[in-house]
């Protein structure tokens, strides 16, 4: 296999008109390229591709002109038609190689035809290299040349023959008894343990104690000896009874391990039990809070903070007229939604006054009213009768009601009503401290 710098940084001399290549090759390394690239300075100059790279990645001049560029840009499309077309001689001329070719023409001849070219023995291990003209000769007897080995048909280095059969698996050995039987070398371990007449085995009823070659081990258990017969007839006996004692206790672990079994489903079932409790008291529960759940929201939906309802101070004379304070939390049904409003109803149909009326939230802060918010307005009551109501239909929003009572002490809010007449006359009304 070819090397790739056989067929990269060609020179000039190599080339079969060389004129024409040297206007092809890179000024910086005298080198031709087959992926060279412009710089954008005024002369366009050309260099490969390796080279200009690092003097762009430096923010260099150009390395001809001097000028500075910014980017590297494909040669034009007729002078990659030219590279691509430049004619080579081998890089093996010297040696007597006499191809010529273009580039890519050079480079397949190199890496697969070229008689010339130095390439490496295939084979593995071997640090040989020769040209390929002679690599046929060599692998013929190339120490490390793979041979088949002829009893596991595995593929060894030649040089190593030797060592592989010392190894090798499936090689024929005789039976180290001396039995006259020949086996392979991995078979030979399962032949003298259970095969081989002339190894020595024990006798198969347990604690007789003797050891046989066996090919002698039939005749000693059919022995006709009185004693021999006895003794294993004992022994078999003997065996028997451990074999019973031993089933009789493997019977009892089994029977313990149903009970324990039993006791275990038992207790199983009692915790499902109770799961299912749990889970029935859970659903009841789940069931009771959304029934609550559906109360209260039917209760706040009926409650004082529902659209509409007031809460009312009692009433109070003003030139000698009955006057109500009320406060809409959610709004009037006249008001606007998302807010809050304060009336003044009156209850004398011949009150005709127009009075100017400040209505003030007070909120109780260390002990003091302190004010939260008001709104001043001038009321005719000549234009409504008795039972009807002036006032301020959007006074304030109704979050800022209980935002304010949540910093007030204890949750009280305060709500109170000046009135002024016009002869100058004053009238403060305040409503007691209200929990909100």
């Amino acid at each position: 296999m070819a090397e790739e710098c056989s067929v990269k940084n060609l020179r000039a001399s190599l080339a079969v008109e060389q004129d024409v290549a040297r206007e092809l090759f890179c000024p910086l390394c005298f080198s031709f390229s087959t992926d060279p690239k412009t710089v954008n300075c005024p002369a366009a100059h050309m260099f490969c591709s390796d080279c200009i790279s690092s003097v762009h990645d430096n923010r260099g001049p150009c390395p001809c002109c001097r000028q500075p560029f910014t980017e590297l840009r494909d040669v034009p499309l007729v002078m990659k038609n030219m590279i691509a077309n430049v004619k080579w001689h081998c890089t093996n001329k010297q040696k007597g190689c006499s191809f010529t070719g273009t580039h890519a023409d050079l480079q397949q001849h190199i890496q697969q035809k070229c008689s010339k070219q130095e390439v490496p023995c295939d084979f593995t291990a071997c640090t040989d290299t020769m040209m390929r003209s002679k690599l046929p000769a060599h692998q013929k007897k190339c120490p490390r040349c793979p041979a088949e080995c002829e009893h596991c048909k595995d593929k060894v280095p030649f040089v190593e023959s030797s060592d592989h059969l010392k190894t090798c698996p499936s090689f024929p050995v005789d039976c180290p008894k001396s039995c006259g039987i020949q086996t392979t070398r991995k078979q030979l371990e399962g032949h003298l343990k259970d095969e081989c007449p002339e190894a020595k085995t024990s006798c198969p009823i347990p604690k007789c104690g003797k050891s046989l070659k066996r090919k002698e081990m039939d005749a000693h258990l059919n022995d006709t000896d009185p004693a021999i017969s006895a003794k294993h007839l004992k022994l078999m006996l003997k065996e028997m009874d451990a074999a019973k004692q031993r089933d009789a206790q493997e019977k009892e672990k089994l029977s313990v391990a149903v009970a324990r079994g039993d006791e275990l489903y038992a207790e199983l079932s009692a915790v499902k039990g109770e799961q299912e409790q749990i889970a029935a008291e859970k659903a009841r529960l789940t069931a009771e809070n959304t029934q609550k759940n559906e109360e209260i929201r039917k209760l706040n939906a009926n409650g004082r903070h529902r659209h509409g309802t007031a809460l009312q101070s009692p009433s109070f004379n003003f030139q000698n007229s009955e006057f109500k304070l009320y406060l809409y939390p959610n709004g009037s049904e006249s008001a606007p939604p998302n807010y809050a409003s304060v009336y003044l109803y009156k209850y004398n149909s011949t009150y005709t006054g127009e009075p100017s009326v400040t209505f003030r939230l007070l909120g109780l802060r260390n002990g003091e009213w302190t004010e939260v918010r008001s709104e001043t307005l001038n009321l005719d009551f000549a234009t409504v009768g008795f039972g009807s109501k002036k006032g301020c239909r959007c006074f304030c929003r109704p979050h800022e009601l209980t935002s304010e009572a949540s910093r007030s002490s204890e949750g009280s809010l305060r709500l109170e009503v000046c009135l002024r007449s016009s002869q100058r006359s004053v009238f403060l009304v305040g409503g007691a401290g209200q929990r909100y």
